[in-house]
């Protein structure tokens, strides 16, 4: 591998790692968002809750999902996706 191509490989993984950990941020807040909806218990809140988990909330863990098996696919830069907790923005 020449080192342009190297280089745009590790751009593109230190992008992934990025949007992999904005995902989660994102994640995190539909999951407060919905709980503090549910243990309110007004009239329409149980479903705002429902929609955020499953319309918003199984889509983004989706992605980030995703997220790490790109950055994974990119294993010859020493890239361990079981290791999210060390990626940061």
């Amino acid at each position: 591998m020449n080192d342009a191509a190297l280089a745009f490989e590790r751009s593109l993984a230190t992008r992934l790692r990025r949007l992999h950990v904005h995902l989660q941020i994102a994640h995190a807040g539909v999951v407060v968002a919905a709980a503090a909806l549910r243990y309110q218990n007004c009239d329409h809140d149980e479903d705002i809750a429902r929609v955020l988990r499953h319309c918003v909330g199984s889509r983004l863990a989706q992605e980030i999902e995703h997220t790490a098996e790109l950055v994974a696919s990119l294993g010859e830069l020493g890239v361990d996706p079981a290791d999210v907790e060390t990626w940061e923005p």
